[in-house]
């Protein structure tokens, strides 16, 4: 992914349904910069029953800084069970024109 693009983050866990789910929080965060939190009565986020789609704005992604971003994936399912997936990462790339564009 790079700054300033508006990316769709596609997440999938066969070993969930998303559907089922009470509350969904998709954390992306950097070690030293900015954190977001995705709900699961946000507009951006689409929800299937094995797959996750978050819609990033050029906001969104100008705020990350070059380098890694983890994502991460924690749901209460209707029975209160709590579950949290792996963190996985994948890296932001540069840019040389910043800021949002139109």
């Amino acid at each position: 992914m790079r700054r300033g693009t508006t990316p769709t983050i596609i997440l999938t866990c066969e070993d969930l349904d998303f559907t089922q789910m009470k509350s969904l929080y998709i954390t992306l965060a950097q070690q030293m910069g900015w954190k977001k939190t995705v709900r699961e009565n946000d507009l951006n986020l689409e929800i299937s029953e094995h797959e996750l789609k978050v819609y990033l704005t050029q906001e969104d992604t100008l705020r990350f800084h070059n380098g890694v971003v983890q994502v991460q994936i924690r749901a209460l399912a209707s029975d209160g069970v709590a579950v949290a997936t792996d963190i996985s990462s994948f890296d932001i790339g540069p840019i040389l024109y910043d800021g949002v564009i139109s």
